[in-house]
Order: C-alpha cells, then structure tokens, then sequence
C-alpha cells in the first residue's frame, strides 16, 4: 500500500467487475445494439465488463400450462 503523503503513489483503485447478458426481447432491439449500448454504459460508470453472454431465444408470455 503506498502513502501518497510520502511522495508515494496511489494504489490503483480496483474497478467493479460484471457479467452482461443480451437477450432479444419483444422491444426488437437486436442484440448487437444491446451489446453497444451497455458497453457505453459500463465505461461511463467504471465497470469492467469480464464475461457476455447472449441468449438468441424469445421469451414467452401467456403461454397456456
């Protein structure tokens, strides 16, 4: 750890780490545009995206038992 009152310099602060997931949803947004769009997000709030993942299938809703 170094101390910046020394002449030191400051420990790198640690950046938040996260996972994305892109679905297609009813909205049709594609998912490339999803994978931008939260891409700009992160970098603007300091998140250090490490893992995406896409999932290609539609949700369903009010589908009979």
């Amino acid at each position: 750890m170094s101390d910046c009152s020394k002449g030191g310099t400051p420990d790198p602060v640690p950046q938040v780490q996260a996972v994305t997931c892109h679905r297609d949803s009813a909205h049709q947004i594609s998912i490339p545009i999803q994978r931008d769009q939260v891409r700009e997000w992160a970098n603007r709030t300091g998140l250090e995206i490490v893992y995406e993942f896409s999932d290609r299938g539609k949700s369903q809703r009010n589908v009979p038992a």
